[in-house]
């Protein structure tokens, strides 16, 4: 409901209503205003021990790029399974990765 809507029923009702209506509408637009500047103020300056809760990456190389892939339903909830899902598809993927290499350097080149 609009603010028009609100103080056009203000308006119809009986004037006792009518104070105690834009007394609650005061003291709820006040509220809202003041919740909502709390939630949505940022501290002036930023937070000046922000490296001190930084992330911090595992891995010996910090992990920037995402990367989506299509599984069937048995596949996705079997990795959600796991206590670390992100980290097992890593370490899957690494492991498909460094036996590529191992084959591809296994054959001779011709």
């Amino acid at each position: 409901m609009s603010i028009d809507c609100q103080l056009d029923m203000v308006a119809t009702s009986t004037s006792r209503k009518r104070s105690h209506y834009i007394y609650v509408y005061i003291i709820v637009h006040e509220l809202l205003e003041q919740f909502c500047v709390n939630i949505l103020m940022a501290r002036k300056g930023g937070n000046p021990n922000i490296k001190n809760h930084g992330f911090e990456p595992a891995g010996e190389e910090p992990l920037t790029k995402t990367l989506s892939i299509r599984v069937s339903e048995s596949t996705y909830q079997e990795v959600k399974s796991k206590d670390n899902p992100g980290e097992f598809c890593r370490q899957a993927i690494q492991k498909a990765l460094d036996e590529d290499k191992r084959k591809q350097n296994d054959t001779p080149s011709t």
